[in-house]
Order: structure tokens, then sequence, then C-alpha cells
């Protein structure tokens, strides 16, 4: 039994007035409900795609990291993060900004302080173990430490995927309730159908 009416609604369904029959407003709530349902549904593919999009930026900066990673064994070993400056910056830049925290020696001329805003960045006077920038120009790191920004990122990777797999299930339950909010209307709608069909016969 539907109560609370007051006005032009009930219990905050628009369109359901004093007196109307139960079936009608059966076909309100249940229409409401589908729109309600069909703005949950845009809303979780609005995450999804965001979701879908960050893990993309995250395996571009993995092959980027994978690209630049020295070769061997040895952990020590020193590699520069882009064929030049420009790139170098872009990866330092695509780290901080996914979260990834970087220990990083700027030049003494000013000209990369602009990197010092960025998130997850801790500028350091040391070069030890650090993200620096030697003569070459462009920012260099060792293997142990590109090695723990690629475990880093696939961690993240793999979150992300997982929390996918739980807004996929979502999705289906929102789907599969919009479906029968829909189903439940169709059929209340071919009932008032019937009903009135009925009323015309008799009025024959």
């Amino acid at each position: 039994m539907v109560t609370g009416v007051s006005g032009n609604n009930v219990n905050g369904v628009e369109g359901i007035k004093p007196g109307m029959g139960m079936e009608e407003m059966m076909m309100l709530v249940q229409a409401e409900r589908a729109s309600n349902l069909e703005s949950q549904m845009a809303d979780q593919i609005k995450e999804i795609q965001s979701r879908n999009e960050q893990v993309r930026q995250l395996n571009d900066l993995l092959s980027s990291l994978r690209a630049v990673r020295p070769s061997g064994d040895n952990p020590d070993k020193w590699a520069d993060l882009g064929a030049n400056k420009s790139q170098a910056r872009e990866i330092v830049r695509q780290l901080a900004e996914q979260g990834v925290k970087i220990d990083l020696q700027l030049p003494g001329d000013g000209s990369m302080d602009d990197l010092r805003g960025l998130p997850n960045v801790n500028v350091t006077s040391s070069a030890d173990g650090r993200i620096n920038e030697p003569g070459t120009g462009k920012f260099d790191a060792q293997q142990k430490t590109i090695d723990t920004w690629i475990n880093d990122i696939k961690g993240k990777i793999d979150g992300l995927n997982s929390t996918g797999q739980l807004d996929m299930i979502r999705m289906q339950s929102l789907m599969n309730k919009r479906n029968q909010a829909f189903d439940t209307l169709s059929n209340t709608l071919q009932k008032i159908q019937k009903s009135l069909d009925a009323i015309v016969g008799n009025m024959r």
C-alpha cells in the first residue's frame, strides 16, 4: 500500500496524486525507479571509463620504464630516463602524478624548479641512489630505483584491475535491476490497458 500522499508526490515520487489508482501509482513508482537506475548506471560507466583510462596511462608508463631500465643485473647501474631532457622530465612528471614517491636532485641553476610543485616529489641535495641530472642534462636513475618504480606501478595496476572487476559486478547488478523495473513497468502498463479496454467494452 502506498502511503504519504501529499501534493503531487508520494514518498518522493513525482506525479502521484490523491485518489489515483494503485496501478497508476505503481506505474509511476516503477518509472522513477527505472530512471534512478539508469542514472546510477551512467555514473558507474563514467567510473569504469575513468579507471580504464588510468590503467592505460599506467601501462604506458610501465612500458616507458622498461624501455629505459639498464640491462644486466647490476642494481647500481645508471640509465637516462629518456633520449632527451623533455622525455626524461615527462617520465618524472608521470611518476609523480601517478602517486610514485620520487627523491629528485635538481640542477642548481633553477631551470627545473617547477618540478618542486609536483605531488610526491621530494627534492634532495644528495644524488646517491636518487634521480639526478648529471652533465648530460637528462634525469637518470639506478636500476634498483627503476625496478622499485616498476613494482609500484604493477601494484597500482593490479589494484585498479581488482576494483574494475567489482565495478563490473555492480554494473551487472544495476542492469538486472533496471531490466526488472522496466519489465514491471511494462506489465503494469499492460494491466492498465486491459482495464481500460474492459471499461470501454462494458460501456458499449
